[in-house]
């Protein structure tokens, strides 16, 4: 059924599976969610589409397909039974390389799950748990992400440009290599957060916790600063080319000192903005005198 022409028999086939993972989980959850997977890392061909027949096409903002968007509801809303059964089994959601683009997956549980290379921009996460998932090399551009659980997510090498991040619980999470250009971090806990070779370029991280945050060799160009909390963060060789730590000094950042600065790395004639930044162990005003971007300067 799942490999028919017609719509409405390929939707039959994912009811009939959904009805038999949930009234007998210890035999067939397991088997049903590997087939699932499977069909949405590559759907059955559907004439309706290719021809241009079809209201919503896969990949546009509009959503995805009817039938991807069926499984994906199944998938996010298994039982704690059957995810218990996963856990038990060693069992990953396998939906790599998948194409979601303009998928709502709202209040879904889709954590453990894999998303390596995964095509999910436009995505509205609002209260996803992604707990213990991995999303690395995923584009998840323009994406939304209200309210969801990001413990253990791998996200390096992810494309994040112009994510809504704002007020995500983040911690210790790892952005290695992660473009995270227009990204709004406003508000976000991002304690012990790496970014290593990121790009953060226009980035917002206004009161965002960045405690013990990691920057190596990040560009951080235009990034916004403002009322977050610094402490103990490691801008080593980073870009600060343009950031800005304070607007007028209303607004300084928080806990940043000296030493952070001097560490870092900017345009000699774009310097980071630090009107009334005040070094939070001497008092006194941070003055910019890092490093030239150029090394051999």
């Amino acid at each position: 059924m799942l490999g028919g022409d017609v719509l409405a028999v390929r939707l039959g086939g994912i009811y009939a599976l959904q009805r038999l993972a949930e009234e007998h989980p210890e035999q067939y959850h397991i088997q049903v969610m590997r087939l699932l997977c499977a069909f949405v890392r590559l759907p059955t061909k559907d004439q309706s589409l290719e021809s241009g027949q079809a209201a919503i096409k896969p990949g546009t903002l509009l959503g995805i397909r009817q039938d991807v968007d069926a499984i994906m509801q199944e998938i996010g809303s298994r039982s704690k039974l059957r995810i218990a059964l996963e856990r038990e089994m060693d069992f990953r959601l396998d939906l790599r390389g998948v194409d979601l683009r303009g998928a709502q997956l709202l209040d879904a549980d889709l954590s453990h799950a894999l998303f390596h290379h995964s095509h999910l921009s436009n995505v509205n996460f609002a209260n996803t748990d992604l707990t213990d998932s991995f999303l690395s090399h995923a584009d998840l551009s323009q994406s939304e992400f209200y309210d969801v659980k990001f413990t253990r997510t791998r996200l390096w090498s992810a494309n994040l440009s112009g994510a809504m991040l704002q007020d995500a619980d983040l911690p210790r999470v790892n952005f290695r290599n992660a473009n995270l250009k227009r990204t709004n971090l406003s508000g976000a806990n991002l304690s012990g957060a790496i970014f290593q070779d990121a790009s953060a370029v226009n980035a917002s991280f206004e009161c965002s916790n960045l405690s013990g945050a990691r920057f190596l060799r990040t560009d951080l160009s235009g990034a916004r600063f403002w009322d977050a909390d610094l402490t103990r963060a490691n801008f080593a060789d980073a870009n600060l080319s343009g950031a800005q730590f304070s607007v007028g000094g209303l607004q300084a950042a928080m806990r940043l000192t000296q030493v952070q600065l001097d560490r870092a790395r900017a345009d000699p004639d774009n310097p980071p903005k630090l009107n009334g930044v005040l070094d939070a162990e001497t008092g006194e005003q941070l003055i910019w005198r890092g490093q030239s971007l150029d090394r051999s300067s």
